[in-house]
């Protein structure tokens, strides 16, 4: 039978790797939804259910993504501060 003096743990080590791994995958997710959207945006008014059409394109330049982590996630969000940008996406009671 074989005894063993040590034993060392890379663990640590592992960990630091996967995390970093898939904090680049979910960033690249998100850059290539910001990407996508971004080219999505139509040139003339949209018809309902299609992405909008670009007026002044300040909304298409304000989408932009962040990479947020919290405790074990690592949360990716693509979106727009523009106010405008919700009811485009949502809709209203009148559209």
């Amino acid at each position: 039978m074989a005894t063993f003096k040590s034993l060392k743990w890379y663990g640590d080590d592992v960990y630091k790797k996967i995390h970093n791994e898939q904090k680049k995958r979910v960033r690249q997710a998100a850059i290539f939804l910001e990407s996508y959207i971004k080219k999505s945006f139509g040139t003339s008014p949209s018809q309902p259910g299609e992405p909008p059409g670009v007026d002044t394109g300040r909304l298409r330049n304000s989408i932009t993504h962040e990479i947020e982590e919290a405790l074990w996630d690592i949360i990716g969000r693509v979106g727009t501060n523009v106010e405008y940008g919700k009811w485009l996406e949502l809709g209203t009671k009148d559209m």
